[in-house]
């Protein structure tokens, strides 16, 4: 994030007015894209003007930023002509699948490339814009627990119910699970026992979804990746 002169004023003693450079302070983040929508137009998307406060602007002011947000424009356009719909009336997350479907990235983490083609990439991508995921690290490969397990099938719920949750809340409620120094692992047939009953109130055919992940001969518990590939998977049938 760095911010240039807002005007040519200075304060008395400084040199530096309105410049402000905080690279050791900046973290990877993300663009809502009622960003992107005009309050006064319907039909019009901007890439580059965005609706911003001149700090926020800072963080969106480079080339590889504008052109990730021109590719995400782009594919809300499309969305919107196929579905024959304004862009303001564009799905959020109908939009969020679509770039994670195209492996554009939407959430960082450190440990892996979002152009992976694996199916737990866009899954992950798309989980990290809900707050599934406290930091810039996915694990992963760590096993879920139970009380994580309660964590993100609440969030799922939310989710599947519309409902205008902050994915912050959900965040800080999976850091605070993360910092326990005493967690119960929930095996595998116990987070699937969840699930199930968490879908069958949805009228979620769940084995169409499950998969591998219910296959004989694999392991007791069930890993984060697997997790969210269910979740993704429950999510895109409501799409």
């Amino acid at each position: 994030m760095d911010s240039h002169d807002c005007s040519t004023d200075r304060v008395a003693g400084s040199l530096h007015d309105g410049i402000v450079l905080l690279t050791e302070k900046t973290r990877p983040s993300q663009i809502p894209y009622r960003a992107l929508l005009p309050k006064e137009v319907d039909n019009l998307l901007v890439t580059v003007c965005v609706s911003s406060t001149h700090m926020g602007w800072g963080t969106i002011r480079v080339e590889p930023t504008l052109m990730h947000i021109a590719e995400s424009a782009a594919i809300a356009a499309t969305l919107s002509l196929k579905s024959e719909i304004l862009p303001v009336a564009v799905s959020v997350r109908e939009l969020q699948l679509s770039l994670a479907e195209n492996r554009i990235m939407l959430s960082f983490f450190n440990e892996f490339d979002a152009k992976s083609s694996e199916e737990w990439s866009a899954a992950v991508q798309f989980f990290g814009t809900k707050g599934f995921f406290h930091g810039y690290r996915a694990d992963l490969d760590a096993l879920v627990t139970d009380s994580l397990a309660e964590i993100w099938l609440g969030g799922l719920s939310r989710l599947l119910s519309n409902s205008d949750a902050d994915p912050m809340v959900l965040a800080r409620a999976v850091s605070e699970e993360a910092s326990k120094t005493s967690r119960n692992m929930i095996s595998r047939q116990g987070f699937l026992d969840k699930l199930r009953a968490f879908t069958t109130s949805k009228g979620v055919p769940l084995n169409k979804v499950l998969g591998d992940v219910q296959e004989e001969g694999v392991p007791k518990f069930l890993s984060k990746r697997e997790c969210c590939v269910v979740m993704y998977r429950i999510v895109k049938y409501f799409a």
